[in-house]
């Protein structure tokens, strides 16, 4: 396998920083972009010939062209981008105020766009392949930004050789402060539903990326599994039980 140059936002904690030291473990460089660079230095010191932190708030257009275009300049190309960068507020729908509902959107859903944009933009012009489900109580903003984040996602393969792939993953870091989460669920489903480890996830997007077909959705850990599988049998339910109402509702050719 080639060495690859991985574009990755939200490098600070969690999957992102798990996917920035994952890759650069096994010989890849990394364009890690993060709101505060200075929580990588212990890895910058440790990779420095293959590791670029970059300040990125994925909110600002001027800043995520400006950081590819950096990342241009130091490894020559992007192959893989993490579109990782984001935050969730804990609030029931009614009860969220709407301008912290426009800051969700405008992260998980603007910010993942516009990355995005700027990463195809590149695969295009340089022919580089690069590498919710469902909503819940009390997150109803932050699923819908990712719920509405899923249809930028798909795969270009007869022109451009560019995939971008939607990652549904169920997990808890102990380091993030959204881990206090764990208080709402009662005993055993705290543990069933948080016990992802975000290091074993990296090695699933190490793996993911260096796939010449990947999936175009993948769900990690069994609460994505069951989420996605509930879904698909709805569905697959409701199309079944309305198929009749999709009869007659076409224009009528004329015979004439």
């Amino acid at each position: 396998m080639s060495q690859k140059v991985w574009f990755i936002t939200g490098a600070s904690t969690g999957f992102g920083r798990a996917v920035t030291e994952h890759a650069l473990q096994q010989g890849d460089n990394v364009v890690a972009t993060l709101r505060k660079p200075d929580v990588l230095s212990d890895l910058l010191s440790k990779y420095s010939s293959r590791l670029l932190v970059l300040s990125l708030d994925v909110r600002e257009l001027e800043q995520i062209h400006a950081a590819f275009e950096n990342a241009l300049e130091r490894f020559g190309r992007v192959d893989i981008v993490f579109n990782n960068a984001g935050f969730c507020i804990i609030s029931e729908a009614e009860g969220m105020r709407e301008e912290r509902g426009r800051e969700l959107f405008e992260v998980l859903f603007w910010g993942a766009a516009n990355v995005s944009r700027e990463a195809v933009m590149i695969f295009r012009e340089r022919n580089h392949p690069p590498g919710g489900r469902s909503d819940a109580a009390g997150i109803a903003h932050y699923a819908a930004a990712y719920l509405l984040s899923n249809p930028l996602s798909f795969r270009q393969t007869h022109v451009w050789s560019t995939a971008v792939d939607p990652i549904h993953p169920a997990y808890a870091d102990p380091s993030l402060p959204s881990r206090k989460i764990r208080n709402l669920y009662p005993g055993e489903l705290a543990v069933r539903v948080h016990d992802g480890d975000p290091k074993k996830f990296a090695r699933a997007m190490y793996q993911l990326a260096y796939m010449e077909d990947p999936p175009l959705y993948i769900p990690l850990h069994r609460v994505a599994i069951e989420a996605a599988r509930t879904k698909g049998e709805e569905l697959i339910q409701t199309a079944e039980e309305y198929a009749s109402w999709s009869d007659d509702v076409y224009y009528r050719v004329s015979q004439n």
